[in-house]
């Protein structure tokens, strides 16, 4: 319940206390991934790679026999290694903790697109990683549970130059938001087929339309769900976005408001 409450307080932006359960938490019960999460989720909002890469210091065995979860936990390492310009390290902690081959469970899905994603925003060159995670995406373009999934997948299927079926999967998506009436529903149609048009356009190469999309229903994304860490793929993918547009002023203000949300740890 602590390392739970600590996330909660992580995700409202009250650092300190967040921290403060956290360890609380994870000093009676050091295997609560939720606690040992909740202060990932600390350092990373607060740019502190150096002390995150400390406090995920465990050997690739730790978290072996536990649940799913475990991928979550190697992907915020993978943010602290990247931030940290360790970009090789981060590459090879994909292959051999963030990526379940065996998986199609929805959060390793998220894990896998997002780091890979990041990865190559850095320059990096990822070879043929994306083709597994494309084949994923074709065979689920009708599951829509989470839209911010849904996105990862179109993301997957552009990475590997299937433009037909990430639009298909945008046309699902689309066919499910006006003959659903769930709340999953409503977040589709008005975050998630607009968000998954500027992304295909993007990847694409249509920078304009892309950032048009993306500006116009930007201020929706917390209706996605997933943490402020995650969904800072999409402003990481916004500012690629104004700086391919030549909207050089834009990608400035965007820079800024991102830095704002990640706030150092004051001294």
């Amino acid at each position: 319940v602590l390392g739970m409450v600590a996330f909660g307080l992580e995700e409202l932006g009250l650092y300190d206390e967040a921290e403060r359960y956290g360890r609380g938490a994870a000093d009676q019960n050091p295997n609560d991934l939720w606690a040992v999460h909740a202060v990932a989720h600390v350092m990373e909002m607060q740019q502190r790679a150096k002390d995150g890469i400390k406090w995920l210091d465990y050997s690739l065995d730790h978290f072996r026999d536990f649940n799913p979860f475990r991928g979550h936990i190697w992907w915020h390492k993978g943010l602290f290694l990247i931030e940290a310009g360790s970009l090789d390290a981060a590459l090879s902690l994909y292959d051999n903790a963030i990526h379940d081959t065996q998986s199609e469970f929805f959060l390793d899905v998220q894990n896998s697109v997002s780091f890979l994603a990041r990865l190559e925003l850095q320059g990096v060159d990822i070879g043929n990683r994306w083709q597994a995670l494309a084949d994923t995406a074709a065979g689920n373009s009708d599951g829509h549970t989470l839209v911010f999934t849904d996105l990862h997948h179109i993301i997957a299927l552009c990475r590997w130059q299937k433009f037909d079926d990430a639009a298909t999967h945008i046309a699902s998506m689309q066919n499910y938001a006006t003959t659903q009436t769930s709340h999953t529903a409503t977040v589709m149609k008005n975050v998630g087929v607009p968000i998954g048009k500027s992304l295909l356009a993007y990847e694409q190469g249509d920078y304009d339309t892309a950032l048009g999309l993306m500006m116009m229903h930007r201020i929706f994304t917390p209706q996605l769900g997933a943490s402020n860490a995650q969904r800072d793929l999409l402003a990481l993918f916004s500012i690629d976005m104004a700086r391919r547009a030549n909207a050089s002023k834009l990608q400035a203000q965007l820079v800024r408001e991102r830095e704002f949300a990640r706030q150092p740890a004051r001294p």
